[in-house]
């Protein structure tokens, strides 16, 4: 599911505005906005899903012992998280050009594993510099799992919005501001960047510049 298509414009994003702002009450509204991410990412796969978990949870569970650890620990353990995060995201980066593979698994990406990967980075990094790390795994994975951000960005750290996750009030103008922007720019995605790029793949094709050339 993308953001342009007419199943999540039409069909996910009201769903998911009229249940999430169907109540007032902050608990309510955090397990609606998990259930749509992880619907999200469901639709992507059940590996997806898979993947994400399997990161999330070591992440959490990394951030904890940062957190707990005395410094001498703290760069081995930090070290450590950071490998359990770079190199799968190495392997699946680099699958396509090793020969031993079979064919099913050669180019294969778990979907947002980039995106996610930095941020899990991001956070085991402030855990290390010495903030203090999530004790409820629920709300990490209100970050982790988080839908807006989980395919294209941005790469946000724990940080700016651990406090809206616990505390947030609704705001006419922050909503209608956002709906503009997703508005503009879907509108630049499908009038712009669609056309525009079939209108390149025409133009712009091998056989096209042969045949100037």
């Amino acid at each position: 599911m993308q953001f342009s298509q007419m199943i999540f414009v039409a069909g996910f994003l009201p769903l998911f505005c009229v249940l999430y702002f169907g109540k007032k009450d902050l608990a309510w509204k955090n397990r609606v906005f998990f259930l749509a991410s992880f619907f999200f990412l469901l639709f992507q796969g059940l590996l997806a899903v898979v993947f994400l978990s399997v990161f999330s949870f070591f992440s959490f569970y990394m951030g904890k012992c940062l957190g707990r650890a005395t410094e001498e620990k703290k760069k081995k353990l930090f070290f450590f998280s950071l490998l359990g995060i770079i190199l799968p995201l190495a392997f699946f980066k680099y699958s396509a050009s090793l020969s031993f593979l079979p064919k099913l698994v050669k180019g294969w990406m778990p979907f947002g594993i980039s995106f996610y990967s930095f941020r899990f980075i991001a956070y085991l990094y402030d855990c290390f510099q010495g903030k203090d790390p999530e004790e409820d795994l629920f709300s990490f994975s209100l970050f982790a799992f988080a839908f807006p951000v989980l395919s294209q960005g941005p790469i946000l750290r724990y940080q700016e919005i651990r406090e809206e996750i616990k505390n947030r009030a609704f705001s006419y103008e922050t909503f209608s501001h956002g709906l503009f922007r997703f508005t503009f720019g879907l509108w630049k995605k499908l009038a712009l960047a669609d056309a525009l790029g079939a209108l390149s793949v025409e133009v712009l094709s091998v056989d096209s510049l042969k045949n100037a050339s």
